[in-house]
């Protein structure tokens, strides 16, 4: 997959003493429909760290994206020393076919 390519890969080192500006985060999330084991959900993925959450009725389009896009945030950077993961933001930058390409900035 060519978006894979454009994924920077980015250590556990460097998240805990880059500075934000500094880095490119890119999280990528897909759509898994459900299973006879599982429910729909949502995989959010970004430098082989990822996490899942069950698929939110409640919301709707991108927002369900955003929603497991911020959940691996708030699981994966408060690991590295980011107390305030409610600081960082997110924006799409592109669509895919059955999910998002989020960046995280500040």
């Amino acid at each position: 997959m060519p978006v894979t390519r454009n994924l920077q890969a980015v250590s556990d080192e460097t998240l805990k003493t880059k500075t934000l500006e500094k880095m490119n985060i890119k999280i990528k999330t897909t759509f898994k429909g459900p299973t006879d084991f599982k429910g729909a959900r949502i995989i959010a993925k970004c430098n082989g760290r990822q996490a899942s959450i069950p698929f939110p009725y409640e919301l709707s389009g991108s927002n369900t994206h955003e929603k497991a896009a911020r959940t691996w945030i708030e699981k994966h950077m408060s690991r590295n020393g980011w107390d305030d993961t409610t600081r960082f933001k997110l924006r799409p930058l592109n669509t895919l076919e059955n999910g998002y390409l989020w960046e995280v900035y500040k």
